[in-house]
C-alpha cells in the first residue's frame, strides 16, 4: 500500500512556499528487471575483477620466479636486476598488506 499524503494540510502549514511534486511507479516487472540486470552487472564485475586479480597474480609469480632463477644462477648483472625486481616485489606486497590492515 502507497503512504498516504494530504496535500490540504501541507498548503495550510506552509501556505507561501510553491512545491512541485512528481511521482513515478514502475510495474513489479520492470522492478524484477531491474533487479535482475542490477545482479547480472554485479556479478559480471566480481567475475571481471577475479579474472583481473588472477592474472596479476600469475604475472608477479612468473616474474619473481625468473628473477629468483637470475638471483640464483645468473651472473653479477643478473643478480643486480634481479636482487631490485625482487625487492620491489616484496616491499608491493608488504605496503599492500599494511595497507588493507589499516582500512
Amino acid at each position: 500500500m502507497s503512504p498516504q499524503v494530504d496535500i490540504e494540510d501541507i498548503t495550510k502549514r506552509f501556505p507561501a512556499d510553491k512545491f512541485s511534486i512528481h511521482a513515478e511507479s514502475e510495474s513489479r516487472e520492470d522492478a524484477d528487471a531491474r533487479r535482475r540486470e542490477s545482479l547480472e552487472d554485479k556479478r559480471h564485475q566480481h567475475r571481471r575483477s577475479l579474472i583481473l586479480t588472477a592474472f596479476a597474480i600469475l604475472m608477479v609469480s612468473a616474474i619473481f620466479s625468473a628473477a629468483l632463477v637470475a638471483f640464483e644462477t645468473g651472473s653479477a648483472d643478473d643478480k643486480k636486476w634481479a636482487a631490485g625486481f625482487l625487492s620491489s616485489i616484496c616491499f608491493s606486497l608488504v605496503g599492500y598488506l599494511v595497507g588493507k590492515e589499516s582500512k
